[in-house]
């Protein structure tokens, strides 16, 4: 089993050493930009026996267009995109609150660290934030302006992030549920506001799930990660993993899993789609089957994993525990409070605040059921409790002062 992860491993080594850092996923993203442009075909697989998305390969095959393999130019692009991301969450915190909150939440997502880390990858996390968070500024436009090209431009934006990370397909109906409540007793007006958003999504996202139905003849909406992603968080290595007490038995068990990963994968390599998903589920419904209480208690810590402010301690240096809570743990605690606050006290901002609070809600139940970290956060949640943490600096920083944070009557 050591060494078919050593065949796994090695050519993806030396492809990602060059200019950026090792990580697996990045490997199928340049190899399928590179298949793109080349043949102008999509791969059937990857590294992981799952073909990836194609919003960000397409992206990447652009960039190989203007200037071959060009690595330089990706983490250039994706900085520029990045800077454009935090411009939309200073206009969505203007939208929502006002202007003194929106520009402070500009110089708060301009020096994210996370985010700015994220840029000089080959990863999906800038591209897919930079469209969920344009979605959303055009979806508050247009209940602001009442103008359907904010409605079909918000579609699209959310269909090309789905497109780029599937599990963003599952706001749509919540999205629909916003439209629907913001249209009050027009019934009819309702209907017409969700039909068009949905028919502009599936207008995007419907032609890749008929090509996948062509070439796999099953239905598979974006791609076919779902059996592996649910395996990646429920299986007996990750209950190790996660009671790990020491930097050196973390790694261990770490190791002992992708070992274990990569031997499954190098099983099941010349088998077709559907029996991989297969062998994907009845591994992870044996696990919890066998193991209740610890399958419960690997809920709890996926919603942990999911929702502290800060790295891994065991994964990180102190360096950067340190760090990542002190400029987590304000916009954490202080995003959440806002937030409630605002559901609570049910004036002129209710309206969003549901809206960010159901699109919370689903990111964290995705995630509490398969493979969850910190990163999987910060493309989604991570701007939106910048906007509502930068709401209170900007209460708290004013003249009125921290009795407009506690007051139920000032909004």
């Amino acid at each position: 089993m050591d060494r078919s992860y050593r065949r796994v491993r090695a050519p993806r080594g030396a492809l990602l050493a060059y200019e950026y850092p090792r990580l697996g996923d990045s490997g199928d993203y340049n190899d399928a930009a590179l298949q793109l442009v080349q043949t102008h075909t999509y791969p059937l697989k990857g590294a992981l026996l799952l073909f990836r998305p194609p919003f960000y390969p397409l992206f990447l095959a652009i960039l190989y267009k203007i200037s071959f393999q060009n690595f330089l130019l990706v983490k250039v692009t994706q900085a520029l995109i990045d800077t454009a991301t935090c411009y939309f969450i200073m206009r969505i915190g203007e939208r929502i609150f006002d202007r003194r909150t929106g520009r402070i939440a500009f110089v708060v997502a301009a020096i994210n660290p996370f985010f700015i880390n994220w840029t000089g990858y080959i990863q999906t996390e800038t591209i897919c934030m930079f469209l969920f968070i344009t979605s959303l500024y055009s979806l508050l436009l247009f209940d602001r302006e009442h103008s359907k090209k904010y409605l079909v431009m918000s579609a699209l934006l959310l269909a090309a992030a789905g497109l780029t990370r599937p599990f963003v397909v599952l706001f749509l109906p919540f999205i629909c549920i916003y439209l629907v409540l913001k249209a009050r007793r027009d019934r009819a007006e309702a209907l017409k506001r969700a039909g068009i958003y949905v028919l502009c999504f599936l207008c995007l996202v419907v032609p890749w799930t008929i090509r996948n139905y062509i070439v796999y003849k099953e239905f598979i909406l974006v791609n076919n990660a779902n059996g592996l992603t649910f395996f990646a968080g429920n299986n007996e290595y990750l209950v190790k993993i996660l009671s790990a007490t020491t930097r050196e038995e973390y790694q261990r068990h770490t190791q002992d899993y992708i070992r274990c990963y990569y031997g499954l994968i190098n099983e099941m390599k010349e088998w077709p789609n559907a029996a991989v998903q297969k062998r994907w589920y009845s591994l992870s419904f044996k696990f919890i089957h066998d193991n209740p209480r610890a399958w419960v208690w690997l809920r709890w810590k996926n919603f942990v994993a999911f929702w502290h402010p800060y790295v891994h301690p065991l994964a990180f240096s102190k360096k950067m525990f340190v760090m990542s809570f002190v400029y987590l743990g304000p916009i954490l605690f202080l995003g959440l409070f806002e937030l409630f606050r605002q559901l609570w006290v049910r004036q002129i901002r209710y309206g969003d605040s549901v809206l960010v609070f159901m699109i919370m809600a689903v990111a964290t139940s995705h995630f509490l059921i398969t493979e969850t970290m910190l990163r999987y956060r910060m493309p989604l949640v991570d701007p939106l409790l910048i906007v509502f943490a930068s709401h209170i600096v900007s209460r708290i920083t004013s003249k009125p002062g921290l009795r407009q944070i506690v007051s139920k009557d000032i909004v």
